[in-house]
């Protein structure tokens, strides 16, 4: 009832601290983990609910960029009130839409993965004031998290990795790539480079370790015959295929970040879940990549194992081929520009309304259909527009 509609849900978040901006900001630039304490009351298509003692807290690495107060933040319901969830959900992300004129970027990508049989999380849109004060446009998206699993997998019992920030050097230099390549067995080696979600007391790695060595260190044989056996093999192929296919370079393919991997711990498979695309449709650029509306369909940065080792054998990459093909078919204009209308249809006024947004509103509509270029600074350069973007892409 909270995804499945179209509509913007209105949250009004009330800080018993005045001065809850400075607080919220200075947690996140010392990066402490702390949290600020709010009310927050949302209003959607089934009523108006109220949630005392959420935690809040600032979010993102580029998208702080994003110009003004308007930054990226979460909401979590549960965490001083055991139990307390909105619409089945302990906690909530609201994303600022860096990078982004058109808002529908990552909504627009996230339900044609899902629509292809991908985990990825379910996208909203909601106007947000703090204090009395509106604070912007922001979409709402679901978290990855134990809730995610139980809905999406039928089972969270298992080990769930993120993929770190990545903003530290590349492989074999200390830097955070979540790259998967094999560092050893000592599970210290991979602490700046994933995050354990689930399972944070017994904390025990070496189910990831176990599958980076395969991958590592396997000769080409037992590869082959052993490494799609530890997978959702035809799920995670597609997943990647369409974080090609959309040129979504913030992911493994290029920067190795934003994705999570859960091993189920009934079917003993690993899962690929997406995360954090908001620079989809070639908002990206990557060194040495050239045009991204030309992109080989095997592309991949160096250092890439997981990829690099399908790519090298003709078995394993028929197999990604096969899943590629399968989800071109839908990606054309016939089938997604519909759903980008539909979109601008239901945002468009709250789009026009928010004075605090990256873009004017005619850059809004423009990058809905066409290219635009900005100004320098972040966020600017030449932006690909939704539907040409589709065109010339497929």
């Amino acid at each position: 009832s909270l995804f499945n509609v179209d509509q913007v849900v209105m949250v009004n978040l009330t800080f018993g601290d005045p001065d809850f901006w400075t607080s919220l900001t200075e947690n996140y630039t010392n990066d402490v983990g702390e949290t600020l304490s709010a009310n927050v009351t949302i209003t959607d298509n089934t009523g108006t609910h109220t949630y005392p003692s959420v935690e809040v807290d600032l979010k993102g690495n580029s998208t702080y960029g994003h110009p003004g107060n308007k930054k990226s933040f979460k909401i979590d319901f549960n965490d001083n009130i055991s139990g307390q969830k909105y619409h089945g959900m302990t906690k909530a992300h609201f994303n600022n839409c860096f990078k982004d004129p058109t808002f529908m970027r990552e909504k627009v990508f996230f339900d044609f993965a899902r629509e292809q049989g991908v985990l990825a999380p379910r996208v909203c849109y909601a106007n947000v004031t703090m204090n009395g004060i509106f604070w912007g446009f922001y979409t709402m998206v679901e978290s990855v998290d134990k809730n995610f699993l139980d809905r999406w997998v039928d089972d969270n019992n298992g080990n769930m990795f993120k993929a770190g920030d990545n903003f530290g050097g590349g492989p074999g230099s200390g830097g955070n790539a979540a790259d998967l390549l094999y560092y050893g067995a000592d599970q210290a080696s991979y602490a700046t480079k994933y995050e354990l979600k689930t399972n944070e007391t017994e904390n025990d790695w070496s189910d990831l370790i176990a599958l980076l060595d395969l991958l590592n260190n396997s000769n080409a044989a037992d590869l082959q015959s052993q490494y799609p056996q530890q997978w959702e093999w035809n799920p995670m192929l597609r997943s990647l295929a369409l974080d090609n296919m959309f040129s979504n370079l913030d992911s493994y393919i290029n920067s190795a970040r934003n994705y999570y991997i859960y091993h189920d711990s009934t079917t003993f498979k690993w899962n690929w879940i997406k995360w954090d695309a908001n620079e989809a449709f070639g908002s990206y650029g990557g060194q040495g990549v050239g045009n991204l509306l030309n992109l080989a369909p095997n592309y991949v940065a160096g250092s890439r194992p997981h990829l690099s080792t399908i790519f090298n054998d003709a078995v394993l990459y028929h197999d990604y081929e096969v899943q590629y093909c399968a989800a071109l078919e839908n990606f054309t204009n016939a089938h997604l520009d519909p759903k980008i209308d539909a979109i601008r249809t239901l945002i468009e006024p709250h789009v026009t309304a928010d004075a605090n947004k990256q873009y004017t509103t005619a850059q809004f509509i423009a990058n809905i259909e066409s290219d635009i270029s900005t100004g320098g600074g972040p966020g600017g350069g030449t932006i690909f527009g939704l539907k040409s973007f589709i065109a010339s892409r497929s």
